[in-house]
Order: structure tokens, then sequence, then C-alpha cells
């Protein structure tokens, strides 16, 4: 008779192997970026870690004195300037419609209905990419091989 294995062990439920996942912020797209036609810029305030998630945590500070936080992309430094809305430029951390971004750009914390703040491909060092734009809807490649079709007016960080 050999031991019991660790996936045994966890799946009692005791106090010494239930999970304790107790992050500290609550990542997503603030309230202001729904109106999405008037551009907003913030920048980022700093870099944290975020304990139960792997990927740090940017804090934007926008113009009227508000945070939020978003899940930090590849390159996000310090004092970077985000641009959020439709006349945003493409470069990384700006925050576009979907219907505004480019074919093959590699996106990520998409938003799966407007306004819901960015439920999609927030896995630290993860991508999706736009595929094709069909008039108001976004064809997007996920990093599981998985292709959505959304609408293009859901929101995605470069």
């Amino acid at each position: 008779m050999g031991k019991r294995i660790r996936a045994q062990r966890i799946g009692r439920g005791s106090s010494t192997f239930k999970a304790s996942l107790r992050r500290k912020y609550e990542v997503g797209y603030p309230a202001q970026l729904i109106s999405r036609s008037r551009l907003i810029v913030g920048a980022v305030r700093k870099l944290d870690h975020d304990p139960g998630r792997g990927a740090p945590v940017a804090i934007i500070g926008l113009e009227d004195g508000e945070d939020f936080p978003v899940v930090a992309v590849e390159g996000m430094h310090v004092g970077q300037l985000i641009q959020m809305g439709e006349q945003a430029p493409i470069s990384p951390g700006n925050i576009l419609p979907l219907g505004r971004i480019p074919e093959g750009t590699r996106i990520s914390m998409i938003e799966h209905k407007p306004g819901d703040g960015g439920k999609l491909v927030r896995a630290p060092g993860t991508y999706a990419t736009v595929t094709a734009q069909l008039g108001d809807k976004t064809i997007v490649s996920l990093p599981s091989k998985k292709v959505m079709e959304l609408s293009s007016k859901c929101l995605a960080m470069i």
C-alpha cells in the first residue's frame, strides 16, 4: 500500500489544503468607458503584485482623480500614458473597441458583452488575436484556439 498522493489530500478540504485566493484588486474597465465616444487619458500610477494572480496589476489614474486596476500587459511601465476610447491610437496598453482594432493585433482583457468590464484573456502571458471584422461583429481567436464572434463595441486592451 502506498501513501495518499497530494491531489488526494487536497480533495479532503481540510484547513491545511484549502485554497486561499485573496486578491487585492478586482480588475476591469471603469464605468466612464461605457460612453466610448470621447477620448479618456490616464497614466499608469504603479505596478503592484496581486496575491493569487500571476501577472502584475497596473493601477491607472484618470484625469478626474479616479483610479482603476487592470492586468498589466507586456511593456507597460509606470508613467506610461494610456488612452481609452474610439479615438485612441493603436499602441500597447491602450483600450479600444474591437471594431477599431486592425486584424492580426494581439489583445487581452476583452469584454464578452459591451460594458461587462473585460472577462476574456486575463491570464498572465496570454493574448487573443483579431482575425476578421464583419460589420458590427469581430472574430477573435482565443488562446485556447477557440474562435469567437464578439460585438465590435466590446473593449479590449492592446
